[in-house]
Parts: C-alpha cells; sequence; structure tokens
C-alpha cells in the first residue's frame, strides 16, 4: 500500500480497466463496484485507459470513483485515432496525459504522449515520459532489462498482460528500487 503523501519517482500501474478476472480474483467478493479504482489504487500509481473505457468508469453508478484517490494518482487516457469522444469528463487533476496516435489540436490545454518504439511515448519535443510494455507476471528477468535501460525522463510505466492483477505491481516496485529507478 502506497503512503498517499509520498509522491513516487516513477509511476506504476496497469492498462484497461476493469478486468473480470480481479472480480473474486484481487477484489474481495464483498467490495462494491464503486470502491474498486481506489482499492486499486493502493497498489498502483496510475491507470491506462482507452477514451472509452473513462467513458464507462466515470458513468457507472456510484460515480464517485475519484474519491480516495492519492493526489498524485494518474489516468493515462487512450483516445482513438482522429481525437477525443466530444464529451471527456476531467479526471479532476488526475491527468497524466492523452495518448494520441499524432499531435493534434484538442480542446483544453491536456499533455499528448506519442507512441515511438520500444514502448516508448513522447512529448512533443520527442522526449520519453511513458513506458507502456506487455508483461507477464513472474518474469522479472526481462523487465529487469527494460527498467535498466529506462529514460530518466519517464515518469510512468504502464504494464499489461492477461494475467497482471494489480497485486503483481508490488514485486515490480521492489525491482524498480532495487535497481534505483523508482
Amino acid at each position: 500500500m502506497q503512503d498517499s503523501t509520498l509522491v513516487p519517482r516513477l509511476l506504476l500501474g496497469l492498462a484497461g480497466w476493469p478486468r473480470p478476472a480481479w472480480r473474486g480474483g484481487y477484489f474481495p467478493d464483498d467490495l462494491p463496484p464503486d470502491w474498486e479504482l481506489a482499492y486499486y489504487a493502493n497498489e498502483a500509481d496510475c491507470l491506462c485507459l482507452r477514451a472509452t473505457q473513462w467513458l464507462d468508469l466515470v458513468n457507472a453508478p456510484g460515480g464517485e470513483c475519484l474519491d480516495g484517490l492519492a493526489p498524485y494518482f494518474r489516468f493515462y487516457l487512450e483516445l482513438p485515432p482522429g481525437g477525443a469522444p466530444r464529451e471527456l469528463p476531467d479526471p479532476g487533476g488526475h491527468l497524466g496525459a492523452l495518448l494520441v496516435q499524432d499531435f493534434c489540436e484538442l480542446p483544453g490545454d491536456a499533455r499528448q504522449l506519442k507512441r515511438e518504439a520500444g514502448g516508448y511515448w513522447v512529448d512533443s519535443q520527442g522526449v520519453p515520459r511513458l513506458a507502456r510494455w506487455e508483461y507477464v507476471a513472474g518474469q522479472l528477468r526481462g523487465l529487469r532489462e527494460r527498467l535498466q535501460q529506462l529514460p530518466g525522463t519517464v515518469e510512468a510505466v504502464i504494464l499489461e498482460g492477461d494475467d497482471l492483477d494489480p497485486g503483481d505491481l508490488e514485486e515490480v516496485r521492489t525491482l524498480a528500487a532495487l535497481l534505483g529507478v523508482a
């Protein structure tokens, strides 16, 4: 569990929401659905979502999904080709960046990141800010090599994989700390 007063040097999180396998596995059986994001945020510092997943999350019954998140928690929202839906609810100061196919004019002043080689997302100056990697839980050797090569400008690492759950982030966080990148 993260201390909400300490801002990590490297945010760690997963891609996608919701994951059906987390219900009854990672989430306690009696956890109300509108508490799931806050529970996830005990393990993770960020979450990468497609814009449609974000809309589903904020429009779900209960709708107070941002309650209980640490001030540093960030959402990285992946936009479809052509930009954002007309109405994209504001993550209330928790927006890390919009992930775009190409830099474009969008309403507001949200930061945009564009995909580059090696799973990196760069800002408009070409500086890597986000790493998004496929990861199989428990296979730390490959992840160690990637973390050792991680540019110091990267603020967040997003992992994706079918068998991941937020509980796997503890060993990733430990590895990153041992390597001096978190």
